[in-house]
């Protein structure tokens, strides 16, 4: 029977070093797997925000705003650090990983979600629109409309003469013309009121209750009362351009309603 010779320390140190580097090896490539799997987490994560910002952009009611903020919390609670580290604790489990390795690992790997999550910043609101409060087309007398306008009643009918105001004879009714009452609202009286009536050429004063009160695909959906006010009459959901308009300057929203009546008296006149 042939004697084993037992191992010289230069044998256990080859051994011993080839186990070493056996270790490393398989350290380093759980490391890069696990690697790998937090940037795949991480473009999932990527996905879906940006699934949630598309959604978001594409929203323009407050229904469907409330709608995107829903979805976002849930994408939220979907992909805690917690759940990412469950899916790589168990993405490693799978591979042996030995418990004290294992235990660092999820340390590290819940601190480095943690901080690749960070803190996102709230939604937006949605813009603030205004709504008029007084009607409008309340229908007012010459008297009525110059204490508006602190003129007097023969004063109010000068200027309707002179194309500056407009009155309307209410049907069934031989006498007694009424004046909408915007045409005393300050963004309105005076100037911008004498420019729109010169723009819409000779009108009768029931056409140019129309115009006023009608919405216009030139003024993006609202009325010229709305634009020229820089408030809505009405609550309801408009088009993002609409709220711009609304939001710009006196001097945008004038020449927008002067532009809109222009193209009204064009398409009479065609």
């Amino acid at each position: 029977m042939t004697a084993v010779s037992p191992m010289t320390d230069a044998e256990r140190q080859v051994d011993a070093a080839v186990d070493t580097a056996t270790d490393k090896r398989r350290l380093d490539d759980l490391v890069r797997e696990t690697e790998q799997a937090i940037e795949r987490i991480h473009a999932a994560n990527a996905a879906v925000f940006a699934d949630v910002a598309a959604s978001e952009r594409r929203a323009s009611r407050a229904a469907a705003f409330e709608a995107v903020q829903a979805e976002v919390a849930a994408a939220e609670t979907a992909m805690t650090a917690d759940s990412q580290a469950k899916a790589l604790m168990a993405f490693m489990q799978e591979r042996g990983l030995a418990a004290d390795l294992l235990t660092a690992m999820n340390a590290w790997i819940r601190l480095q979600a943690a901080v690749a999550a960070g803190p996102r910043p709230p939604l937006p609101a949605p813009p603030r629109v205004d709504v008029v409060i007084n009607d409008p087309f309340e229908a007012l007398s010459a008297a009525e409309l110059g204490q508006r306008l602190q003129v007097v009643a023969a004063t109010v009918r000068l200027r309707e003469q002179a194309n500056e105001l407009f009155s309307v004879l209410p049907p069934g009714r031989e006498r007694g013309r009424v004046f909408p009452a915007f045409q005393a609202w300050p963004e309105v009286a005076g100037a911008p009121l004498r420019h729109v009536l010169q723009a819409l050429g000779d009108v009768d004063g029931s056409t140019a209750w129309g115009f006023f009160a009608s919405t216009s695909p030139e003024l993006e959906g609202l009325t010229p009362v709305e634009v020229l006010n820089g408030g809505l009459v009405r609550n309801r959901t408009i088009s993002d351009s609409a709220q711009a308009l609304l939001r710009a300057g006196v001097s945008v929203r004038r020449e927008a309603v002067e532009g809109a009546a222009r193209a009204f008296a064009a398409d009479r006149s065609a």
